[in-house]
């Protein structure tokens, strides 16, 4: 009967698997990372002009409040 070799038995990873491994991962890290920063930068300024558009939304809303209770921007005695 033949000894097997304990060490030829093992299971796991070559090296050559894990160095594969951690390229693919690089590559993948330096085209992810720069798109989240930008996607972080893109988002900041969405907010930016929807409160904009929210607060211009709301000027035109007192300006016509305005001009419905009032007589050429003038109060009338009757309100």
């Amino acid at each position: 009967m033949k000894k097997q070799n304990p060490l030829r038995n093992q299971e796991g990873f070559t090296l050559v698997e894990i160095i594969a491994v951690l390229i693919i991962l690089g590559i993948l890290a330096a085209v992810a990372v720069p798109r989240y920063i930008d996607l972080e930068s893109s988002a900041k300024k969405r907010a930016m002009d929807a409160a904009v558009a929210e607060l211009n939304g709301r000027e035109s809303l007192v300006w016509a409040d305005v001009k419905i209770s009032t007589t050429n921007g003038w109060e009338t005695d009757d309100t």
